[in-house]
């Protein structure tokens, strides 16, 4: 593993350089998914700009290709584009195969993937980002570990999948029944679910704190961890925070079903550090010189890791489907 990736996950582990791993949070006692804040107390200078915070800076234009937008960055910084990051306008939406920094004063070609299967493609028009979409790291860093790419119908199969899982949800029938028709949810139309689905718990989302110095969660469920995302200071966190717990909003609100769920937060921090420490093979997928972006392949686990020079910026790893 590359020495940086292997330092910024070791800090992870040891709650050292600042890092710390807090107290598992629940919505509720019922709750069968917990968030576990990272915290991080540094002095690092922000090298980069998230892409919500860098708006002014942006341009984003739909080449006419379904796979292929293109970014400018009029900015003085580097901006960072997520995974999963979804792009909307007057044109179908699209969200990106992997995270990008696009560097200041520059343009890229970035790789994206449509998320509105009967949408049509309007050539020339601008996107402008729209949070994230769900259920997406895993599938997204397994095919490109594997393929370097994403299959469309594989993609539109995937999010047709995850609808129809979001419609049949108990928790959410009990919970959102009054405030949305969970039928009307298209299966071609993961942004529009995506968008319904987060309105409806806006409640749920608020109850979910900003911790101190916060830099990231680690989601656990009855199967250990489901998702593990860090960045390198709070700065960029707090910007992205409410999207990130936005598009998770349906999972923390789920509750033991059978009332025979035992709850152990003492175990919390050991199922991350044997999730952070277990062993990877590692596949750059896009290098330009100055920033990487790697993906990492596990038994359990797939990840992404995003180095600016020598400096890791962002850590997120997803368990596999």
């Amino acid at each position: 593993m590359n020495s940086a990736t292997k330092e910024f996950i070791d800090n992870i582990c040891n709650e050292t350089m600042g890092f710390s791993l807090g107290d598992p949070w629940r919505i509720s006692d019922s709750s069968v998914v917990c968030v576990v804040p990272i915290t991080r107390h540094t002095d690092q200078e922000q090298v980069y700009e998230v892409s919500s915070r860098a708006k002014d800076s942006l341009i984003i234009e739909d080449t006419g290709n379904i796979d292929v937008a293109i970014i400018h960055n009029n900015g003085d910084l580097p901006i960072f584009f997520r995974l999963g990051e979804i792009l909307s306008g007057s044109t179908q939406e699209r969200s990106l195969k992997f995270s990008r920094v696009v560097p200041r004063k520059s343009t890229i070609k970035a790789d994206i993937v449509c998320v509105h299967a009967s949408r049509p493609i309007s050539s020339g028009a601008v996107f402008k980002t729209s949070g994230y979409a769900p259920g997406r790291e895993a599938f997204n860093m397994s095919a490109m570990y594997i393929d370097g790419n994403i299959n469309q119908s594989e993609s539109w199969n995937r999010d047709a999948k995850y609808i129809e899982k979001l419609k049949a949800s108990p928790s959410l029938k009990r919970e959102v029944s009054h405030a949305l028709d969970l039928d009307a949810l298209k299966s071609d139309d993961l942004s529009t679910a995506r968008d319904a689905i987060k309105n409806a718990l806006d409640d749920v989302i608020k109850k979910v704190p900003l911790f101190d110095a916060q830099v990231g969660m680690v989601l656990i469920d009855t199967s250990g961890v489901s998702l593990l995302e860090c960045f390198d200071i709070p700065l960029s966190w707090s910007d992205v925070r409410e999207a990130i717990v936005g598009k998770e909003a349906d999972r923390l609100m789920e509750k033991d079903e059978s009332g025979v769920f035992e709850f152990r937060p003492e175990k919390a921090k050991e199922l991350i550090r044997t999730m952070l420490s277990s062993s990877y093979d590692e596949k750059i997928i896009n290098d330009d010189g100055h920033t990487r972006i790697v993906v990492l392949d596990g038994e359990t686990h797939t990840g992404e890791v995003v180095v600016i020079g020598d400096q890791v910026i962002h850590l997120l790893f997803a368990r596999k489907e």
